[in-house]
């Protein structure tokens, strides 16, 4: 999951001192804080409005669409962060890769990194 999450932050990097926390927390194993997860899902309704209405504006809007595009994998950069948090591990990893992927418009990188990853050196 760790990995997963940490490609999302370079896909989608956010900037944000409860995210940067978040991910040192799971670099270190630890839980997130009940506080960490509120602000999370505050910063992730955010990032999803923005989106939303990014997009019911976008129209023929090319910058839009573009700006539109970015909060959604910024949005689905937290929402990794927290479906690492799920108690089910197996729920927790299908879902932050799910989310990962969608960082980004070549999610076969993710892939070919985890399988990578798994295979060893």
């Amino acid at each position: 999951m760790l990995f997963a999450c940490q490609f999302a932050m370079n896909a989608a990097p956010v900037n944000n001192a409860v995210v940067t926390q978040a991910l040192s927390a799971l670099e270190h194993d630890q839980r997130f804080t009940a506080e960490q997860i509120a602000e999370l899902h505050r910063l992730l309704q955010e990032l999803d409005e923005r989106y939303f209405d990014l997009q019911d504006q976008a129209n023929d809007d090319a910058e839009k669409k573009i700006e539109a595009l970015h909060c959604f994998g910024l949005a689905r950069a937290v929402s990794a962060l927290l479906f690492s948090q799920d108690p089910d591990p197996m729920v927790a990893s299908m879902e932050v890769v799910y989310e990962a992927s969608a960082t980004t418009d070549k999610p076969v990188d993710l892939f070919d990194a985890a399988i990578q990853l798994l295979s060893g050196p």
